[in-house]
């Protein structure tokens, strides 16, 4: 029977009413973790939602007896060699917070650990805490610096980060960078723990795919979420810098963004092409396999899986926008960028002298490790005081 104890969208399980009285599984018991603040699986945005698939995906969980609910709006029907998946029918237009709490609704009633991806959850994560309920923390990098909202939703989304972070057992660090950014809010309750790297190899642009997009010339690619933070306009901007050379800009990433309406869809030509957004990985691969270069421009910290992609499988030189946190992933498997006009010179350089580079393998990013990090994290938050 469910307690009288209710918020808005949310009914605290029976079975946790005292506060910080926690009903944990021992050790070697089975434990169930729920995932929210995602799209959820499999991955058709980027991000936190290819972290997430990559993380359930590793086979430690099998042997550990720890299963996933993952959810979120989008659910694989054949997920469960993965994970437990559940899906939330939310329009995707409510808003966000919303959508957190919907999902957390569901994982404290059904799991031992909520693991929320982002701070949406905001002073809701007082729920958990009232029902006894660890609550692990990824929040993600610095959103409160994305350009492509207005400055009265970007302060509400920094007040956001403060109820999180206080209210959270431990708080996940996908960069080592952000913790001059986040300060005093994660404390001692922060570990640093990075992002899934593929296994290095470069896989070679098959004839099929270079017919599917027209690859007829050597191409530099970028693939991002076409908003202001990643540099997209500025790659564009380098690009035209080089219209002597016989070389083209192929961009991938959704064209649904407000910024790629309003910006980026006038500057399209023959030489720079918005592919839109491409989610089978096979085929990301070959792209990163075949282009003679590729930049990425992502501003706002920590690590971002696609860098750690084309550090593993891109043939062609890497360009990072110059900042912290992409020299803190990329280091010296990369070279740097402030303008489009340093850019443009780096894009010229390997259109007029092509190499191949080496790719990166590092134990930070390697599957295994980090899934035993997260096991680890998962565990002591269960275990008795």
């Amino acid at each position: 029977m469910r307690p009288p104890f209710i918020f808005p969208d949310v009914t605290i399980p029976a079975r946790t009413l005292q506060l910080g009285s926690r009903a944990r599984p021992g050790r070697s018991a089975p434990l169930s973790v729920g995932i929210i603040g995602t799209r959820g699986i499999p991955n058709a945005h980027g991000g936190f939602e290819q972290f997430v698939e990559n993380l359930v995906r590793d086979p430690l969980w099998s042997e550990e007896a720890v299963s996933f609910r993952v959810y979120g709006e989008s659910v694989d029907l054949d997920i469960a060699r993965w994970a437990r998946a559940v899906h939330i029918p939310i329009v995707k237009r409510l808003h966000p917070v919303r959508y957190y709490v919907a999902g957390l609704r569901r994982a404290m009633h059904e799991c031992d650990v909520v693991f929320c991806c982002g701070v949406g959850i905001g002073a809701f994560a007082l729920l958990p805490r009232i029902a006894g309920i660890p609550l692990v923390l990824n929040p993600d990098g610095c959103e409160w610096r994305r350009s492509k909202w207005s400055g009265v939703i970007r302060f509400g989304v920094r007040l956001s980060y403060a109820p999180a972070m206080w209210l959270a057992d431990r708080i996940i660090l996908d960069a080592e960078a952000l913790r001059e950014d986040f300060g005093r809010l994660v404390g001692q309750r922060a570990e640093y723990i990075g992002y899934q790297a593929p296994s290095p190899g470069i896989v070679p642009l098959s004839e099929v795919t270079r017919r599917r997009f027209a690859l007829h010339r050597p191409f530099v690619l970028v693939i991002a979420r076409l908003e202001p933070e990643n540099s997209v306009r500025l790659a564009v901007e380098a690009m035209r810098l080089c219209e002597d050379l016989a070389v083209d800009l192929i961009i991938i990433g959704p064209t649904t963004t407000p910024h790629y309406r309003e910006t980026l869809a006038h500057l399209a030509s023959p030489r720079i092409r918005f592919l839109g957004g491409i989610y089978e990985q096979a085929t990301l691969d070959e792209l990163r396999g075949g282009c003679v270069a590729y930049v990425h421009g992502h501003t706002v910290g920590g690590t971002n899986p696609s860098l750690l992609e084309a550090l593993a499988r891109a043939s062609g030189p890497i360009f990072c926008h110059e900042n912290k946190y992409n020299r803190e992933v990329a280091a010296s498997g990369a070279e740097y960028f402030g303008t489009a006009e340093a850019l443009a010179q780096l894009m010229r350089a390997a259109v007029l002298a092509p190499r191949l580079r080496v790719p990166m393998e590092d134990p930070r990013f390697t599957s295994r490790h980090i899934a035993h990090r997260y096991l680890a994290i998962f565990r002591s938050v269960t275990e008795a005081d």
